[in-house]
């Protein structure tokens, strides 16, 4: 189950329910999982500040197994700063920080139980 938490500076207004349901369906396509099982999170509105107050955006991405590879993660990263552009968010190009959670499997609980219990 992708989990996404995107942290940003820019208003609630300039975050639409379209972009949700589009960075969902960006991470089920880069990660291989379902859209049913993609999570996506986004706190806009927030105190942010890198060399100043300019808009910014920090993408989490957290996953069991797809986050492994150095090449994956470099393919996911790249993946995700083109759909900012393809977003057409207010966010210079460096303004935007990836960062990739590797979840063991035993450390997600799922339907009352580890998820590494349980069989997909």
């Amino acid at each position: 189950m992708p989990i996404v938490h995107i942290k940003t500076n820019l208003t609630q207004d300039q975050i639409s329910d379209d972009f949700i349901k589009d960075t969902v369906k960006m991470v089920s396509g880069q990660v291989g999982k379902a859209e049913s099982r993609v999570v996506v999170h986004v706190d806009a509105g927030q105190r942010m500040y890198l060399a100043g107050f300019d808009p910014f955006l920090l993408f989490e991405i957290s996953d069991i197994g797809t986050l492994e590879q150095e090449a994956d993660r470099e393919k996911y990263t790249k993946a995700f700063f083109d759909f900012r552009v393809s977003q057409k968010l207010p966010v210079k190009y460096e303004r935007i920080e990836v960062v990739f959670h590797r979840l063991p499997a035993n450390e997600v609980g799922q339907k009352g139980t580890l998820r590494s219990n349980i069989v997909i």
